[in-house]
């Protein structure tokens, strides 16, 4: 299938330092780009083909759905086709990043049972990290050929996009007895994750899902363990906990996952992880100790 992505692009700030290294496969093109960011960098992008874009060596952009700067987080992106991104780069340094464009048949041959009409944005997936670095070795150097390249687009596209796994005592392929399916349950809870920042009520979620509210809150404690809100506060948490991890500041953290100040996120997190947020980023910022037979040469 002869495939070429149609992306529109405008960034400011941006500038390539290497020639692009690009590789063609049936309905998808793969991208491996070098370049520089200057402090402020920013991007607007917009294209009919859906995309996946994986940052390689650090999560430095941040992409959303909105014009104005957030937070970066993780370095794992989903853009459906027909969605606008805006990228924006605080600090200067170099970027290198690979851009997989999909025909849309071949994402949907892929991945059958994807939902592939919602943005999967700044997320933290290392499995497709390690996919999309073996994918970018070898576009630089496909000494064995297209088969393996498929096969690792197959795996990151599946790992990122597929419905999610049953629990592992689930039975078979049916929803625990009164539970939430496969689908509703993926929806939903995809909409609390792209929604961190506000309050999301049983009814919106019901709706997604084609439940009434008390029908769907009942269903989703089944499938899940908690109520909806309890169980977008633990992804809150989740996001706060990666953000620290990626160096914000505990206030930062609190204003980019929808806490009112950071007190109430330091009583949140606490709650939930047992330590403050400042504890949590002063643990991911200390040197790691190596092992005693490694520190020992042996």
């Amino acid at each position: 299938m002869s495939f070429s992505p149609r992306m529109t692009a405008f960034v400011t700030g941006i500038s390539v330092t290497d020639a692009l290294c690009t590789l063609s496969l049936d309905g998808i093109v793969i991208d491996l780009w070098r370049v520089q960011s200057d402090a402020g960098a920013r991007g607007r992008y917009v294209s009919p083909d859906p995309r996946i874009v994986v940052e390689l060596d650090r999560a430095s952009l941040s992409l959303s759905r909105r014009p104005e700067p957030v937070p970066p987080a993780g370095p794992v992106h989903y853009v459906p086709a027909g969605v606008e991104t805006y990228a924006h780069c605080a600090a200067a340094g170099p970027i290198r990043h690979l851009d997989l464009h999909f025909d849309s048949e071949a994402l949907r041959r892929i991945v059958p049972g994807g939902d592939l009409s919602r943005p999967r944005l700044m997320q933290h997936a290392r499995r497709c990290e390690a996919l999309a670095l073996m994918l970018a070795d070898h576009c630089a150097a496909p000494e064995r050929g297209d088969d393996l390249a498929l096969a690792l687009v197959a795996a990151l596209a599946i790992d990122l996009l597929g419905p999610p796994p049953l629990p592992h005592d689930a039975a078979t392929s049916a929803p625990a007895r009164g539970g939430l399916t496969g689908w509703q349950l993926d929806r939903v809870t995809g909409h609390l994750r792209d929604n961190l920042t506000r309050r999301v009520p049983v009814e919106e979620l019901a709706a997604l899902a084609g439940l009434s509210p008390s029908w769907f809150a009942r269903a989703f404690k089944i499938s899940t363990g908690v109520p909806p809100h309890r169980w977008h506060m633990r992804a809150r948490i989740d996001r706060a906990e990666a953000l620290l991890h990626g160096g914000l500041g505990p206030a930062e953290t609190a204003a980019a996952t929808g806490f009112s100040d950071q007190a109430h996120l330091t009583r949140t997190f606490r709650a939930l992880r047992g330590i403050t947020p400042a504890a949590a980023r002063r643990n991911a910022a200390a040197p790691r100790a190596l092992p005693q037979s490694a520190s020992n040469g042996g």
